[in-house]
């Protein structure tokens, strides 16, 4: 019985006070979703990342470029926090992408789930990983691209710092030029490294335009 529980605790990962498993699951909830700075192997990565795709949906290339462009993005732009914080954190906006191969929605009636139950469904996942289970950000400064496959839609949660220059309407404007890279699932990779560059450009450009009025 004592080796049964050892097993059983050994394939166990302790994350925020719960047990969550490493098993890669093909319906996920934000709260099964495994966080690509502690359980990268999970996320299909190799090391700590910005990109978690449990399921394989980029082949390893494509996350590595992927990463690359994320960890820019928190290079190449300033700490947006108070002073005291920024003192500590000399990195800017955190922008992260989640894959799945699909959520784990739960039926609310006795027809199908509908377009817009989906797309609820995977705003709240991306809002439960930027403000519970991920929580890249010092203050808020984080931002989450949500992917999932078998609901062909992407969306973007920012957190309440990341949305003062990332507000809605860029999103739903960059998110809407860049559609059609995700229909039928073809070119998702394109779609998200579009995506990426299209935020890191609205931070760096705002940034730059506030550093040139404040002369």
């Amino acid at each position: 019985m004592y080796a049964v529980l050892t097993t059983i605790l050994a394939l166990l990962v302790i994350d925020g006070g719960m047990a969550v498993s490493n098993k890669v699951l093909s319906e996920w909830t934000a709260a099964d979703y495994p966080n690509p700075a502690r359980d990268w192997t999970t996320c299909g990565r190799y090391e700590k990342s910005l990109v978690c795709d449990p399921n394989g949906l980029l082949n390893t290339k494509e996350a590595d470029i992927l990463d690359w462009l994320l960890k820019g993005v928190v290079n190449d732009t300033k700490c947006p926090c108070s002073a005291w914080k920024c003192e500590s954190k000399k990195s800017g906006y955190v922008v992260a992408v989640a894959l799945v191969k699909k959520l784990n929605i739960p039926k609310t009636g006795p027809g199908p789930v509908d377009n817009n139950e989906k797309l609820a469904a995977l705003r709240q996942f991306a809002f439960d990983l930027e403000n519970n289970k991920w929580r890249f950000g010092e203050c808020n400064e984080d931002v989450i691209i949500a992917y999932s496959a078998e609901e062909g839609a992407v969306f973007t949660f920012a957190g309440g710092t990341a949305n003062r220059r990332l507000n809605q309407d860029l999103i739903d404007s960059i998110t809407a030029h860049r559609k059609h890279y995700f229909r039928g699932n073809k070119h998702v990779y394109a779609g998200l490294r579009s995506m990426v560059m299209d935020y890191r450009w609205v931070y760096i450009t705002l940034e730059k335009t506030l550093n040139y009025l404040e002369i």
